[in-house]
């Protein structure tokens, strides 16, 4: 018995406002992205856009710039697009349990797109850095 039945796709949102860049905003730097690149694993296991991050090092180092020119832009106007939300998910089973009848046995592993983890990692590290520095993070 197919399944779709059960979760019919969702409507896309229309959008009735019109996208103005945000007064105070860092844009995404190259540095910051590079930084955010080295951190990512070069070959990760497959994603909805199939795009492992040694791809994405290689376009950030093309001499335009392509990747920080269109990230920098979505933050700027503070806007994350649906199509970045994607997300795959496996459910793994953890190994060692006597029983696998309840679904505590189970892990499931989501996956993003793997365009949307880079500024995503930038974000998260300006955030620890600001939490560290305001003192709302414990230094450990």
């Amino acid at each position: 018995m197919p399944y779709s039945h059960f979760l019919p796709p969702k409507p896309l949102p229309i959008v009735h406002f019109i996208f103005r860049p945000h007064k105070v905003c860092d844009l995404l730097l190259p540095r910051a992205l590079s930084a955010a690149l080295q951190k990512c694993p070069s070959f990760s296991p497959p994603e909805p856009d199939t795009i492992p991050y040694s791809v994405w090092k290689r376009v950030h180092l093309t001499p335009p710039r392509p990747l920080s020119d269109l990230l920098g832009l979505l933050s700027k106007f503070r806007y994350h697009p649906v199509s970045m939300n994607k997300a795959n998910g496996m459910v793994l089973d953890k190994p060692g349990n006597p029983s696998y009848d309840s679904p505590a046995s189970f892990r499931v592993l989501v996956l993003l797109q793997t365009v949307s983890n880079i500024p995503e990692r930038v974000v998260a590290s300006r955030l620890s850095l600001i939490g560290r520095l305001l003192k709302l993070v414990h230094h450990n």
